[in-house]
């Protein structure tokens, strides 16, 4: 049996939570695929070649474009709209002879996703030409450093507004809470469409703000899967497991994102034996709703149980996410298993390219504070990529007066 690197051979060995008589291919098992199916083409000229890059993901595609004989714009687009690793992805701009739109958005939304909006906003404005997703990206990347009032400005300077541009700023301004602005924006729109009402609706049910999601929902003209799917996760996120169940039983069909949903609802709810019975009903259950299940199996202390749904999921081809490692670090914190849990962090980073975010920082800091390292977890702040909040200190301060380390809590206040 293939053990997933960072956990543990006992949690490799719990397969009765998600069996499938036929699993789905690996990622490894892809790519090779895609290398064989090239292997026997007849010829291969950059066309050839060009499409391949598009399908190989991550690594592969890399070391693959590196092996091209020749390559053209469309090569040097693909690699750099590609590449999810910022450092990487700004060698390869750097040293491309051609700069698309498309590249360019990319690094945008690497560069604001990193905090370097300063950076992002000097690629955007070196752009000769920008299309309706390069300023969307922009405009997203400005919510990302939390100034709406620069995100309007920039909307307003939106030459040609699209029904994506303005569905972009109804959805910040929804995430952010801000939803008067949204209706407002939703009520300006020329022609809102399917795709309009579901974006609002969904803001106000993310908000916990039924009422007004459901009257949204009945004012909507054509009601399609995704405003229903919007309207059910809302009774998930309120933890109205009836409403949720009374709503999907009324859907007049499901796809795999409704049916994910409906399992994330049950999950949510601590309904794990029906959570897991749906997960078997889904043919491809989507992350959203793995992390779900695995994140409510850790934090009912079932950490076993989560270890060996994503050793499935890695397993079937499924690669986790953040939100995923998120949860397997809730469980170890549960239990306290400060060497385990720094393994699987470690494994997070190295085995599957996941940066850590300020969530799994936070775990971490509290496994150390919990086993009584104090030190390793101010030195884990203070190596973090990103300034520590609130949230982090109060954790590392929270345990030095658990474990009767004064004079660190006293030094630090």
């Amino acid at each position: 049996m293939q053990v997933i690197p960072g956990i543990p051979p006992a949690a490799a060995r719990e397969r009765s939570l998600a069996p499938r008589s036929l699993p789905r291919q690996s990622p490894v098992d892809k790519v090779w695929a895609i290398r064989a199916i090239f292997a026997i083409f007849p010829a291969h000229d950059v066309v050839s070649w060009n499409t391949l890059l598009e399908v190989l993901p991550g690594d592969s595609a890399r070391d693959f474009f590196l092996a091209m004989p020749q390559r053209d714009e469309i090569s040097w687009n693909t690699m750099c709209s590609s590449l999810r690793d910022l450092g990487i992805s700004l060698v390869f701009f750097q040293l491309a002879p051609w700069h698309s739109a498309r590249a360019a958005t990319a690094l945008i939304t690497l560069l604001a996703e990193s905090g370097q909006f300063d950076r992002a906003k000097r690629c955007f404005d070196s752009m000769p030409q920008r299309d309706e997703i390069a300023w969307a990206s922009m405009i997203h990347a400005l919510s990302l450093a939390g100034d709406l009032d620069f995100v309007t400005l920039m909307f307003a300077r939106v030459p040609q507004r699209s029904s994506f541009s303005w569905n972009t700023m109804i959805k910040i301004h929804g995430q952010c809470g801000r939803l008067e602005d949204a209706v407002t924006l939703f009520d300006q729109m020329p022609e809102p469409t399917a795709a309009s009402w579901t974006i609002l609706i969904a803001a106000h049910a993310q908000r916990k703000q039924l009422d007004r999601s459901r009257s949204l929902f009945d004012a909507m003209p054509s009601k399609n899967i995704a405003a229903w799917t919007a309207l059910l996760d809302g009774c998930s996120i309120a933890g109205l497991l009836d409403h949720a169940a009374a709503i999907y039983a009324k859907m007049p069909q499901h796809d795999q994102i409704s049916m994910s949903a409906h399992l994330t609802a049950h999950a949510r709810s601590g309904c794990l034996d029906r959570a897991r019975e749906i997960h078997e009903s889904i043919p491809e259950p989507c992350i959203s709703a793995m992390n779900a299940l695995i994140q409510a199996h850790a934090q009912a202390g079932r950490l076993q149980c989560a270890l060996s749904l994503l050793q499935s999921m890695i397993l079937e081809g499924s690669m986790p996410n953040e939100r995923t490692y998120i949860g397997i670090l809730v469980g170890y914190c549960y239990f306290g298993k400060i060497d385990t849990g720094r393994d699987c962090f470690i494994s997070m980073i190295a085995d599957h390219g996941i940066s850590p975010c300020e969530d799994h920082y936070a775990c971490m800091i509290h496994l150390m504070g919990r086993a009584n390292r104090q030190g390793d977890a101010q030195e884990l702040i203070e190596k973090m990529p990103f300034r520590a909040s609130e949230i982090e200190w109060t954790s590392l301060l929270d345990w030095s007066r658990i474990h009767g380390d004064m004079f660190r809590v006293l030094r630090w206040v």
